[in-house]
């Protein structure tokens, strides 16, 4: 069977991230971009949940000023990806404010292809001792399938 799928390569990034250093774990996440993934046969790689914020930091969630970091920081790999590359992260996207001025979130994955990001944000949150997705993040709302060019092929994933 010859399928598209057939010649893919993945590559999965399970980082060390320490939560809340958001200029150290970006730099992980950058240093094996440049370093080892663009250059390597991989087409595709895989970053944790949280991988730059860390998924623990609790109130650090509240601070707008460390989201806003946080998603600059993604955007910035958006110009070091080669155009038929894919990188897959989770990050914390803002969507909004709450009334109370804090910010209102979803724990969202980010796909960059094709010089840009695409975004989808998590529909199941955990809600448990260790887990608390739903104090912090809104849930999102729709399922969505992403187009991407591997290989000089458009392939669908979602």
């Amino acid at each position: 069977m010859n399928s598209k799928l057939d010649n893919i390569r993945f590559t999965l990034a399970q980082i060390d991230v320490v939560s809340g250093d958001l200029e150290g774990n970006f730099n992980k996440v950058k240093s094996i971009i440049v370093d080892k993934f663009i250059h390597d046969l991989s087409d595709v790689i895989v970053f944790p949940e949280a991988c730059i914020t860390g998924y623990n930091v609790g109130q650090l969630f509240e601070n707008d000023e460390f989201i806003s970091e946080q998603i600059n920081y993604v955007k910035s790999l958006v110009d070091i990806i080669p155009y038929n590359k894919v990188v897959i992260l989770g990050f914390v996207n803002l969507i909004g404010y709450h009334r109370n001025g804090l910010p209102k979130l979803n724990n969202s994955v980010g796909i960059i292809n094709q010089k840009k990001l695409q975004i989808y944000n998590k529909q199941l949150l955990a809600n448990t001792v260790h887990h608390e997705d739903v104090k912090y993040f809104e849930a999102g709302t729709e399922s969505k399938i992403f187009n991407v060019i591997i290989n000089h092929q458009w392939i669908n994933i979602g």
